[in-house]
């Protein structure tokens, strides 16, 4: 009996309460394998000596493992240690995650520096009197130099300042939105990523303006100045263009999958069923709870199994009629109606009912190496596990379903257990949230004291999908970010390419052009910038897609189309601002343009 003190948000476990095995199986929980013959590995935490080879460790470990498991079980045994930190970077997922979500991160920064750059370099033509002016009052190079990286400092505190109030203010909705990852990062790491990012905004935003400014000569003072070199400022463009078609390609990929997998059918039903379980296993209740539900009007049917479809099976070795381990399956244990509660489809033969009768899926039957066709002729006896006793005849074929959309489907032996194993499986009457509620309430009142979970198969599937909706809104948010910032680095362009190109757009009108033939040409000049940049931030996203969609064992089809669709959207919104920022100074009469000339 103890208290200990809460373990840290950054640690992937945070257990309320630790209980010991033996105290676990005298609670009653029999499910929780235990003993050499059980298929579930148990992580074991070792606290070594400062210096410990892990290797050597691992090999003694072994020896021990090897010296003292059972003899002739046909299994193969192995222990593995290694330093507890690693378990941030075991899965592929969570490495593949951290590298998107930096780089996209970094783009992003990247696009924003670049647009503050390029607002800069726009605005040279306004500035230059005011620089020649500081270098007639003995201003130099380094002192010009100076004074906008100065600048570019004041401008990025006043920036935190805003970043920080924006962060507390909607700080409620930021920890919803992203699963509360903000609240979770210790105040020191914040500190350092602002500063980190405080630093590179200003040598890399600063620095290219700051460069461009320092050289401009005094001459300006007396007379006009015209940037005539817009190279800059197109590669900028360019960079900025590229960046949010990236973004965009991988919102629009990422929402598609995330609707796809949420809709998609998984081989059986989950939402008209809720499931019940109480904390602690006692067959009694779980009884009293069946009998409870089969007497309401608004419940169809209920069933029970020893495991569920959205949380997984546990697994044991199939053997054969000569005692042979054949495959490693999950199995279940299952009531007689449980197949045709859950929605699953029957293929062949029938439900098991009786003791030593199972169902294998179609996966199951290519484990075998035997076809549909003629399985249940050949009338197969298998054994399940190291209990001799657990003899199987299968009498039915079920259609694979999928249990998650993050691993392949596997092969599943179900078999009939006539004793009430822990998940009830209820089937409800619609409407199913207003029944669903109903239930709440007719099990809390026939039992006010137990501890027991009831949850709805929907909801349990929208958490297994939850990690996607919190990075498409990820996504979104970035996409919104990175739209906004392209779209004030394309006013700041277009504003500055119509007031360097204002007299050459004058005299095309007194020519006879039109105000669409400006605009079109104004357009089409940008257009030979957005082309080729949305191209490869589309491609790009699509060259890197496979990081994320690994992780899955489905995708939504059509896929390429998806990128297609994102590039032409992108396009038409570049195409939409420049007429609209453009179309007012076409409009407008050619002699004002020529007055300063």
């Amino acid at each position: 009996m103890g208290v200990y003190k809460s373990l840290p948000p950054n640690t992937s476990t945070r257990p309320d309460i630790v209980l010991s095995m033996p105290t676990v199986y005298k609670l009653g929980n029999n499910y929780i394998g235990h003993g050499w013959n059980d298929q579930l590995a148990w992580q074991t935490l070792l606290r070594v000596k400062k210096g410990t080879d892990i290797e050597v460790l691992n090999k003694k470990l072994n020896n021990i493992l090897q010296k003292n498991r059972p003899e002739a079980d046909g299994l193969s045994y192995e222990a593995m240690a290694r330093p507890i930190n690693y378990g941030v970077f075991e899965y592929e997922y969570t490495r593949n995650m951290i590298v998107i979500l930096l780089s996209t991160a970094l783009i992003v920064l990247f696009i924003a520096i670049l647009n503050y750059a390029l607002l800069s370099v726009s605005s040279l033509s306004k500035r230059a009197k005011m620089i020649g002016v500081h270098k007639c009052n003995g201003a130099g190079k380094g002192t010009i130099f100076s004074m906008f990286i100065a600048e570019t400092t004041l401008i990025v505190l006043m920036s935190l300042v805003v970043m920080v109030a924006t962060a507390a203010l909607f700080k409620p909705m930021i920890a919803e939105l992203y699963n509360d990852s903000f609240g979770k990062t210790p105040l020191p790491d914040k500190i350092i990523i602002a500063l980190v990012v405080m630093a590179v905004t200003i040598i890399v935003g600063g620095v290219i303006p700051a460069h461009i400014f320092s050289k401009i000569p005094v001459a300006n003072v007396f007379r006009r100045f015209r940037e005539r070199n817009s190279l800059w400022k197109r590669i900028l463009l360019f960079i900025e263009f590229a960046g949010v078609a990236f973004v965009m390609a991988w919102l629009v990929m990422i929402t598609a999958q995330y609707i796809y997998i949420s809709n998609k059918d998984r081989g059986w039903n989950i939402h008209d069923k809720a499931l019940f379980m109480f904390s602690r296993y006692e067959p009694g209740k779980v009884d009293g709870i069946i009998n409870l539900t089969r007497n309401m009007p608004y419940i169809e049917e209920t069933a029970y199994s020893a495991f569920t479809p959205v949380w997984g099976h546990v697994g044991e070795n199939i053997y054969n009629d000569e005692g042979n381990a054949m495959f490693y399956s999950p199995y279940d244990e299952i009531s007689e109606n449980y197949i045709d509660v859950m929605g699953m489809t029957l293929l062949q033969g029938r439900a098991p009912k009786n003791v030593g009768e199972a169902v294998v899926n179609q996966t199951f039957i290519k484990k075998m190496n035997l076809r549909e066709e003629n399985l249940l002729d050949k009338n197969p006896n298998l054994t399940v596990g190291t209990d001799r006793h657990n003899r199987q005849r299968i009498v039915g074929i079920i259609k694979d379903y999928q249990q998650s959309f993050n691993e392949e489907i596997k092969p599943l032996i179900m078999y009939y257990n006539p004793e009430i194993v822990p998940y009830i499986s209820i089937k409800l009457k619609e409407p199913f949230n207003a029944n669903f509620t109903k239930l709440e309430a007719e099990i809390k009142n026939h039992y006010p004291e137990s501890e027991y979970n009831l949850v709805s198969y929907k909801s349990i599937a929208d958490e297994q999908n939850s990690n996607t909706k919190i990075i498409q809104r990820i996504f979104l948010s970035v996409a919104v970010i990175i739209a906004l910032i392209a779209f004030v680095g394309l006013t700041g362009f277009l504003r500055d390419e119509m007031q360097r190109r204002s007299k050459e757009i004058a005299i095309r009108k007194i020519s006879g052009a039109s105000s669409l033939l400006i605009v079109k040409m104004i357009t089409s000049g940008m257009l030979w910038i957005a082309v080729p940049a949305v191209v490869l931030g589309t491609v790009a996203a699509f060259l890197i897609s496979d990081m994320w969609l690994d992780s899955f064992s489905v995708t939504v089809p059509y896929l390429t189309l998806y990128y297609v669709i994102s590039a032409i959207v992108v396009l038409t919104l570049i195409v939409v601002c420049a007429v609209a920022m453009t179309r007012h100074k076409a409009c407008e009469n050619p002699s004002s343009n020529l007055k300063s000339e």
